[in-house]
């Protein structure tokens, strides 16, 4: 604002804090720019005071995307309740879209940012360069060689949650439905989905591990894969909500009974699992604490720069439902043949 009126920032706060030691003239063109730019006197007086704008800045990969709209809601929340307001970027799954997006929230109309970032790889630039004018705490996903803090889910302990019920279901075989591409959290899940599965004696091959994307379509599409394999595997284990209710879906309409004929599990715990028919068998992330030591962490990084470095991996909850039920007489005996 200080540009758009030709005066220099101190002058600026001297005006929108009332002192008369500005000229009516001078008075006038930094109010007629706050107009123009659409500042709030009160809002921008206190910036200038405190060196805070009293917002923090968010930037996550798909708003659509049901996980991401409930972890931005919750971290919503938080932040009223410290008396702060959010700015929401979506990066569009984009690191061009995400570069941007960080450029414009680091030009002074933040404190700090919260990110999950699109790329482990090649969202780093980006983040670097956005460290480097305000403090940035990474949300779900990590990106390599960033140093910041990290806030998301212990996915090794609920990977092995999954494989332990599937184990107990009787199941031998098992499929793994995913996106890794560019997503840590989703690199980790497929890791420790690895090692949990041989841990309970469970066979996941590697033929059977689907790679594709978080959407509904891929969950279609990765049904019609496996149904034209000669026979299904006994679980299939999805690291997505969304690509576990589109496999269940085109399962269904194939006349495949999920929860009889083959179980099926997802990942997050969306509004949507529970309403699904059959209803989904899911890995419950905590929201709410996610949110709430992301916000923590962001504050004391705005308050002190040299704040050391956390990480925090959160447990999370698994939810049973009808989808791995699994009543039919065949999953019976062979349970019991496994005891």
């Amino acid at each position: 604002m200080a540009a758009e009126a030709g005066v220099s920032t101190a002058t600026v706060s001297r005006v929108l804090t009332g002192s008369k030691a500005v000229s009516p003239a001078t008075a006038n063109l930094v109010l007629a720019a706050a107009e123009k730019l659409r500042y709030s006197g009160n809002s921008i007086a206190k910036a200038l005071r405190l060196n805070s704008t009293g917002n923090v800045g968010m930037l996550v990969p798909s708003i659509s995307n049901p996980f991401f709209t409930a972890l931005v809601e919750q971290v919503e929340h938080q932040l009223a309740g410290a008396d702060l307001n959010l700015f929401l970027c979506d990066s569009q799954s984009d690191v061009d879209v995400e570069a941007r997006r960080l450029r414009s929230l680091t030009q002074g109309s933040v404190d700090g940012i919260l990110v999950s970032p699109v790329d482990e790889v090649d969202s780093k630039s980006a983040l670097a360069r956005a460290m480097e004018i305000a403090p940035v705490v990474l949300l779900d996903r990590c990106v390599a060689g960033i140093d910041t803090d990290w806030v998301g889910l212990d996915d090794t302990h609920a990977m092995t949650l999954i494989a332990e019920h599937v184990a107990g279901l009787g199941a031998r075989t098992v499929s793994f439905v995913t996106s890794i591409m560019g997503s840590s959290s989703a690199r980790d899940r497929l890791d420790s989905a690895r090692v949990a599965c041989a841990r309970f004696g469970l066979e996941l091959a590697e033929e059977l591990i689907f790679d594709g994307e978080f959407t509904l379509r891929w969950g279609v599409t990765a049904a019609d894969l496996l149904l034209r394999r000669e026979t299904l595997p006994d679980a299939i284990i999805c690291s997505d909500d969304l690509i576990a209710i589109g496999l269940v879906g085109r399962l269904t309409s194939r006349g495949v009974r999920v929860g009889t004929d083959v179980a099926v599990t997802g990942f997050d715990d969306i509004e949507y699992a529970a309403l699904n028919a059959p209803a989904l068998t899911t890995l419950r992330q905590p929201l709410s604490q996610i949110a709430a030591e992301a916000v923590r962490l962001l504050q004391e990084r705005i308050r002190a720069t040299d704040h050391p470095t956390t990480r925090f991996a959160l447990r999370g909850e698994l939810v049973l439902r009808e989808s791995t039920e699994v009543f039919s007489p065949e999953w019976r005996r062979r349970a019991q043949q496994q005891k």
